[in-house]
């Protein structure tokens, strides 16, 4: 379980930047490569990277209603990765990625109009 720094909750208990939603989307990023680290399989690391890259490009473009749809695929992409006969994904994994790309959503959401 991650524990905030001081910073980290300063900045949480503010109004958050793009740089601070980019920096989450980055965090998932990082859980990934952990995750499919040695992997025989990379398509799922691909397709799910992807994701997470044209969501900051989404919201790079000042698109945020896309960026998080794009998260919300990703979120799907890792449920059914997840949940599938053969399994890609742990629940570990699987509810690590979506409790961090959930945490970018908030993030994004709460940027305003």
């Amino acid at each position: 379980m991650r524990t905030l720094t001081p910073l980290a909750l300063a900045q949480a208990q503010t109004q958050p930047t793009v740089p601070d939603c980019l920096a989450l989307i980055e965090v998932v990023q990082e859980d990934l490569l952990v995750i499919f680290d040695g992997a025989t399989d990379t398509k799922p690391y691909t397709s799910l990277s992807s994701k997470l890259d044209e969501a900051s490009d989404k919201l790079i473009e000042g698109k945020p209603v896309d960026a998080v749809q794009k998260l919300v695929d990703f979120q799907t992409t890792v449920m059914a990765l997840s949940t599938a006969p053969k399994l890609k994904l742990s629940l570990e994994e699987a509810a690590l990625l979506l409790n961090d790309s959930q945490a970018a959503i908030n993030c994004i959401e709460a940027l305003g109009p």
